[in-house]
């Protein structure tokens, strides 16, 4: 017999005789031939209850946004409930004990939940663009070019009654009296935004 072996069954056999393998669900159980039967029963009635405990156990899982944007914060979920998470670069992502994931700075982190074994996920952080430049506010009928330095995103409103964006040129244009949120936005998802308000222009 090689002593030197971690194999269970045989480090049994090394100490107190004649073993016989068994696999149950991918668990090897050693059944030990001991000298007295009742230490024999007790062994095997032992590796049983924690065969049962083994099958009744859940595998942690991670739910969640596996890409989220540099400043931005997002929620895992780990199941079953009372794991420990954490981050592999922190300088990335960091991670509190209730699964907020604050993003830091662009690149990729692991997040991991440990509940009995561990669950990973890889997060990427994704750049945000840099912020929006322009006149914010105008009168109804005029227009404003609004621009910003991270290139290949594209432009949107959340009230183009109030005022319209070309998607590419920027130029946005006021029709009525209001405030409407401007969205500049990378092909990632990640964007910048700010407010524009449009004045009712004077009556003559």
């Amino acid at each position: 017999m090689n002593r030197g072996t971690n194999n269970c069954c045989d480090l049994y056999a090394l100490y107190m005789g004649r073993c016989v393998k068994q696999q149950f669900d991918n668990i090897q159980l050693c059944f030990i031939n001991l000298k007295r039967e009742p230490m024999r029963r007790i062994t095997i009635a032992i590796l049983l209850l924690l065969l049962s405990l083994r099958s009744g156990a859940q595998s942690p899982t991670i739910t969640g946004s596996p890409a989220i944007c540099a400043g931005a914060v997002s929620i895992l979920s780990g199941s079953p409930a009372g794991g420990i998470w954490s981050s592999s670069v922190p300088s990335v992502a960091s991670i509190d004990p209730l699964g907020n994931v604050t993003a830091l700075s662009p690149g990729y982190t692991t997040i991991s939940y440990t509940n009995g074994t561990t669950a990973t996920l890889m997060v990427t952080v994704n750049a945000a663009p840099s912020p929006i430049y322009g006149t914010t506010s105008i009168c109804s009928g005029n227009s404003t070019n609004l621009t910003n330095s991270t290139l290949g995103g594209t432009w949107s409103s959340s009230s183009p009654g109030v005022i319209s964006i070309g998607s590419v040129s920027g130029i946005a244009t006021g029709h009525w009296a209001g405030v409407a949120t401007i969205y500049y936005t990378l092909g990632t998802g990640c964007s910048a935004s700010t407010a524009v308000t449009v004045n009712a222009t004077p009556s003559a």
